[in-house]
This record gives structure tokens, C-alpha cells and sequence, in this order.
């Protein structure tokens, strides 16, 4: 059997997670997911290849070209959230192309198997994680026996679309094979102020304990973590044959587990790698035992998301933290030359601008190395989605794509206040003073930065926000 895995091509770049889509021409990351069922199904004896359109700049008729040169039996695709539209209907055409059949998994998919399956003509939609399955499919594939006795699919049988018993979640992530790297070009992706190349991303769990109202959380809400040597192996295999010197850890909380955290950071130090990490965490379970380790393993940078600086909010979003221990651990973790990057929400149906000038000042109070504003948006199964929907706040669309909410701010009120934020942290002389080497260096990253977040004057009609 052959199965061709792809990333498949978009209009410009975009990062498709589980939990969002990123479109930023500043990052682009290995598309991990689909590299983990081309492992699985290599050890399976099956003929696999992975196409990544985005990172090889390639359009749908370059992508047909690569596909008809390998003739697959079927085309995997991981949907993005925000692409989903686009995503479904260039799949429908490569299946037309190469007359083969179309296996598709992803946040939205798993919600909406009958509606992907109606639109896109898809042969089949793997609901929620895709590792255990495929390997049933691929079994099932080859006997041709019924489809309907495997958990956790949707599927087409006649007219009728059959949507099969649920699947638990992978208890042991042990058992899942490290990703295919093999058949990705490692000098395709890349990070902005990455001072070390080739980079690469890698998860160590899945999953996340806290339930902050509006975030969705990666494969389900059951948090399940790697063993720490499981980890290092990846990690080995990683630095010997792909020559990787900097690791963003994609998790959606690295930091939970303290005993792991500790207990890795000791053994990744030990193996002596000049490498560097990045990861994210909550502030609030981070403390000054478990940086200092992650410091002395590698780490050179932390991203959190602060949020606001309103303790009105960070209730109402069920954000339970503490700001005054994020000023006194940010100040620490940056004592130890640790980066620190943090992320605020701005909008939504309880926002005031008052609470938005509260935030800037704690952005700058904080000094942070850098800030990422992003507009408050409400992801379909979130508590806050679902919060927004009991009373008629939201309106949702599938096809094409569109989530819209009730701001209390107007929306044009609303890009002239992230204007004013990021112009107003990042154009402070005390900033631009400090950071002048680091500017140099990343010169590209700040020029971009400053063209689209900071030049108001150039395009008010058009900005566009990540």
C-alpha cells in the first residue's frame, strides 16, 4: 500500500497545529503530525511519502506533479482550523487528479466528520488522534473487511456516513515512533531570533491540565507525558543525524510535571549538547528551582501567556494566576539571561479599554523581550465558545471558516489599540537601547515586525493581526 502524507499547499505560509493555524512568514515548523503516521506506517512494511507544499513553495499543480510520480493509493492530510475551507477543497481536487481516496484528521474534522465528509467527498476522517487508527486502517485496507469495526473513524458507505464507536486516547505516547524526519529538508524551517541553526520542534506531551475557558487544548483533554529517556532518545537522533542545534518544545504546557522537568533537564545537561530550547509554560508553575535547571540544560528562552493585566478577566477566563508572582518570576528567569516572551489577549465581550492601557503598562513593567497581541478570538468546543453560543454571541461558519464575536470595543478601535501597544513596547528607547545588538543580528525579523505591527501610517485600511 501506498500513502502519500502532505502538508498541503496554501496561499502563503501556515503552521497547521490541532489546536490553531499560524500564518506568519516569520516562522514555519515540521509538519510533525502527518511525520508520525509516515513512521507508523513504514513500520507497517507500507511505501510512504511526505510532501511538505508549504515549506517546498509549492503550488497545487506542482504538488499533483510530486503525487503522480509516486501514484498513491491514499493521500493523509492534517486540516488546519482557520484554513479548513481551503484546505478540504484542494484535497477534493487532488483526489479528482490522482483518482485516489482521501483520509483526513484535524480539530475541526473531529467535530464535523459528517460535514467534512459531504463536502470534500473524503473517503474517511479519523476522529481525534489519528496513530491508532491508521494502523487499523492500514490492516483493514489490505483484508478489506468492514470498516465499521474500527474505533474512532467517519466514513461514507453508500449514501449513508457512518460514524464508528469513540477511541480512548494513546495511554502510552512511548508507543507512538518518532516522527519521519527523514523526508524533510531541515534548512526549510525556521524561528525568528533563532541564533542557532537547524531548528526543529518536538513534543513531549500531550494535552494540558488547566482549562483556561478559550484555549483548546492539543488531542483531547487527558494530560499525558513522554518518559523523560523516550524524550532523549528523540532528542539524540535529532542532534547525530539531522544536526539539530536549537529545539522548540510544542507542548502546550512543558513545565507541568516538576519531577520530569527536573529530572530531564539533569540528563539532558549531562549529555553536554550545544544546543538551545525553547518552551512554553504557565507562570504560575514555574519556580526558581526548575529555571535554574532549565537554564543550565540548554534553555535560552520562555514563552508565557500573560493575557491581561485585569484580575477581572483572568477570572472570567478561568486563567488562574497571579500576577504578582509573574512580575517577581520573570524578573528571576531573566536574572538567569533566559528570554522571556510573553502573550496577551486583547478584545472580547468583557474587555474595556482601560484594560487594554492596564496591560501596556504591565507589558513594560515587566520587560519582557518580546510581546505577541492577539485578538481574542472563540474556538468552537471552548468553554468560552460554548459560553458565547448559550446566549447568542458568536456566530460560527464552517464553510468557508468564520467565527464571529461581540467585542465591547469596535474592531476599529480595536487594531488602533494593538498598534499602539506593540509600537509602544517595542519603540521604547530603553528598549531599542538594550536590545541593539540583538536587532542587528535579527535585523529581517525586526523589519518585518516594525512594517507590519508598527507602521500604522502604511495601510490603516489593512492590517492584519496573527
Amino acid at each position: 500500500m501506498k500513502y502519500a502524507l502532505i502538508n498541503l499547499p496554501f496561499k502563503t505560509n501556515v503552521i497547521r497545529r490541532w489546536r490553531c493555524s499560524i500564518t506568519n512568514i516569520q516562522y514555519l515548523f515540521p509538519p510533525l503530525e502527518i511525520c508520525y503516521l509516515s513512521s507508523i506506517l513504514q513500520k507497517q512494511g507500507e511505501e510512504t511519502l511526505v510532501i511538505d507544499a508549504i515549506a517546498e513553495k509549492l503550488n497545487f499543480e506542482q504538488t499533483c506533479s510530486k503525487l503522480k510520480c509516486f501514484f498513491p493509493d491514499y493521500i493523509i492530510f492534517m486540516s488546519g482550523l482557520e484554513t479548513i475551507a481551503e484546505d478540504i477543497e484542494v484535497a477534493k481536487h487532488l483526489k479528482i487528479e490522482l483518482k485516489c481516496k482521501l483520509i483526513c484528521f484535524g480539530y475541526l474534522p473531529s467535530y464535523f466528520p459528517e460535514q467534512i465528509i459531504s463536502k470534500g467527498d473524503i473517503d474517511i476522517v479519523i476522529i481525534g488522534e489519528p496513530e491508532e487508527a491508521i494502523i487499523d486502517l492500514n490492516n483493514i485496507f489490505k483484508t478489506n473487511n468492514d470498516l465499521s469495526n474500527i474505533q474512532g473513524i467517519a466514513f461514507k458507505k453508500a449514501t449513508e456516513i457512518i460514524i464508528t464507536k469513540k477511541r480512548n486516547a494513546v495511554s502510552n505516547l512511548d508507543d507512538i515512533p518518532f516522527p519521519d524526519r527523514t523526508q524533510l529538508k531541515q534548512d526549510q524551517y525556521y524561528l525568528p531570533f533563532c541564533y542557532k541553526k537547524p531548528f526543529t520542534t518536538l513534543y513531549t506531551s500531550r494535552s494540558c491540565p488547566f482549562k483556561c475557558s478559550y484555549c483548546v487544548r492539543s488531542w483531547g483533554d487527558e494530560f499525558r507525558q513522554r518518559s523523560v529517556e523516550n524524550v532523549l532518545c528523540e532528542i539524540d537522533e535529532c542532534v547525530h543525524l539531522y544536526k539539530i542545534k536549537t529545539f522548540w518544545f510544542n507542548d502546550d504546557t512543558f513545565t507541568v510535571n516538576k519531577k520530569w522537568v527536573l529530572d530531564f533537564c539533569e540528563k539532558l545537561k549531562n549529555k553536554q549538547y550545544k544546543i538551545e530550547w525553547t518552551c512554553l509554560s504557565c507562570i504560575d508553575i514555574l519556580d526558581e528551582e526548575k529555571i535554574i535547571a532549565m537554564k543550565n540544560a540548554g534553555c535560552n528562552r520562555i514563552m508565557f501567556g500573560v493575557e491581561t493585566a485585569s484580575e477581572r478577566l483572568l477570572k472570567k477566563y478561568n486563567r488562574n494566576q497571579n500576577l504578582k508572582n509573574i512580575v517577581s518570576l520573570t524578573k528571576f528567569i531573566k536574572s538567569k539571561k533566559i528570554e522571556v516572551l510573553g502573550f496577551f489577549l486583547i478584545g472580547g465581550p468583557y474587555e474595556e479599554i482601560s484594560d487594554v492601557n492596564e496591560s501596556i503598562a504591565l507589558a513594560k513593567q515587566l520587560n519582557l523581550d518580546y510581546i505577541t497581541i492577539n485578538q481574542m478570538r472563540a474556538y468552537y468546543g471552548t468553554d468560552f465558545y460554548n459560553e458565547l453560543a448559550a446566549n447568542n454571541k458568536v456566530k460560527f461558519n464552517l464553510f468557508p471558516y468564520k467565527v464571529e464575536i461581540e467585542n465591547k470595543i469596535s474592531q476599529k478601535e480595536l487594531s488602533r489599540l494593538i498598534f499602539k501597544f506593540y509600537r509602544s513596547f517595542y519603540l521604547r528607547p530603553s528598549y531599542l537601547l538594550k536590545n541593539f545588538i540583538k536587532i542587528l543580528i535579527n535585523l529581517p525579523s525586526f523589519v518585518f515586525m516594525a512594517k507590519k505591527y508598527l507602521c500604522w501610517e502604511l495601510d490603516k485600511k489593512n492590517i492584519y493581526f496573527d
